[in-house]
């Protein structure tokens, strides 16, 4: 097998919990290699397509949707649904 790496980064985007304030949202545990978005990384997220019209929190304090025109500053006295975010560089595996 070979194991190349390219220029471009691989996104996994899940859900780790809804119906939550922005205080606490950033006290979410997620697995080691996860974490809560940063403002930066929902500009980019926001460009993906996602099946509900939710709006999800960064670690900094913003929300934004997907897909969804804008990134605002987060209240917080609004629930949001908190996404953990693993990027790392896209990996190709070629079996022979």
């Amino acid at each position: 097998m070979v194991v190349l790496q390219t220029d471009s980064d691989e996104w996994h985007v899940r859900v780790y919990a809804t119906g939550k304030y922005y205080a606490d949202a950033v006290e979410v545990q997620l697995p080691s290699q996860w974490m809560i978005p940063t403002r930066e990384d929902a500009h980019i997220l926001k460009t993906l397509t996602f099946p509900s019209s939710e709006r999800f929190v960064t670690s900094d304090g913003y929300t934004f949707g997907m897909p969804s025109a804008s990134v605002s500053k987060a209240g917080q006295k609004t629930r949001y649904s908190v996404l953990g975010l693993w990027k790392r560089p896209t990996v190709i595996e070629v079996q022979f």
